[in-house]
């Protein structure tokens, strides 16, 4: 499996920040997915989620 580049998930919020329209923005936590299987999925903290519309 590869890792994602250091800094990554920093990246993409960036991105996410200066691209995405303010309605868009509506965020509790941002979450990054570092890898998935089947409908589940873990982010950069290890964290395991259900992804329940696959």
């Amino acid at each position: 499996m590869l890792s994602p580049a250091p800094g990554l998930a920093t990246d993409i919020e960036s991105l996410d920040a200066r691209l995405l329209a303010g309605c868009m923005k509506v965020r509790f936590d941002p979450l990054v997915i570092r890898r998935q299987r089947g409908n589940r999925m873990w982010d950069e903290a290890g964290s395991e989620y259900l992804d329940f519309t696959s």
